[in-house]
């Protein structure tokens, strides 16, 4: 997990909670029914240098559709490219991860692979001093 030093990968506590949910066992190691751990929820709140969310679909074990979500944040002072890093890391580590359901796996590298695509061709900027 070395590379995980980039960025706190609130990702991965996604990754858990998506994963508790084909397993009771992953359930019951939970500190309370559904609460992230105190260190996830700091990371969760404290988002502000780089960030990335989405929401995977999934059918919960009672046959309903349920939404979870998935965040990821970078460091404090983390460069682009180091964020481009890390976002390009939870993918890899997305693809290995042998407990997590295969329709979120997809549905997570998709909208990944979608955010570096989108930060590696920023949008024209206008010249300094432009308006409408």
């Amino acid at each position: 997990m070395e590379r995980m030093t980039r960025g706190n990968l609130v990702l991965m506590a996604g990754l858990a909670l998506l994963a508790g949910t084909a397993t009771a066992a992953a359930q019951d190691a939970s500190p309370a029914a559904g609460d992230p751990p105190a260190a996830i929820k700091s990371l969760i709140q404290n988002c502000d240098a780089h960030k990335f969310e989405t929401t995977v679909q999934m059918i919960g074990p009672d046959g309903r559709p349920k939404a979870s979500k998935v965040k990821m944040c970078g460091t404090e002072g983390q460069s682009d490219a180091d964020w481009m890093r890390t976002l390009k890391d939870a993918v890899e580590k997305t693809a290995e991860n042998p407990q997590m359901p295969r329709t979120a796996k997809e549905q997570i590298i998709a909208a990944v692979n979608l955010e570096i695509e989108r930060l590696s061709h920023p949008a024209l900027q206008l010249p300094q001093g432009w308006r409408e």
